[in-house]
């Protein structure tokens, strides 16, 4: 969004304002845009997080994982849960932004979705 000021008027400026984010750290832009995700899909990354960081090699995390975590993270902050379907649509999103690597299975009735690992 810094791209955007209005001080960025001249093509010169512009171009010197994209070389000075593109040599921002990627850290800093991974904790910006972490800042500005809502409650809820922090939690579940948050959960994905937690999941993902045991020490065990060809982890297999699905979304019922991810949920049942999710459920214990708001049961110890007192705050309410949302559904399944909701945590399923917040993974999607997070692997739209990037933060999460998922991979799709086809069963019989439906895609299990199997996060493999969190990019941050």
């Amino acid at each position: 969004m810094r791209l955007f000021d209005s001080w960025a008027e001249d093509p010169h400026d512009l171009e010197k304002k994209c070389v000075y984010l593109a040599g921002e750290p990627r850290s800093v832009m991974i904790t910006d845009q972490i800042k500005t995700l809502p409650l809820h899909l922090k939690r579940t990354l948050y959960a994905c997080i937690k999941l993902l960081d045991r020490d065990k090699k060809d982890v297999r995390v699905t979304v019922r994982d991810v949920f049942e975590e999710y459920e214990m993270l708001t049961a110890e902050v007192n705050t309410y849960c949302v559904s399944l379907s909701k945590v399923t649509n917040y993974i999607k999103e997070l692997e739209l932004l990037g933060f999460l690597k998922c991979t799709y299975i086809r069963k019989d009735v439906g895609r299990l979705s199997v996060i493999t690992y969190v990019v941050i």
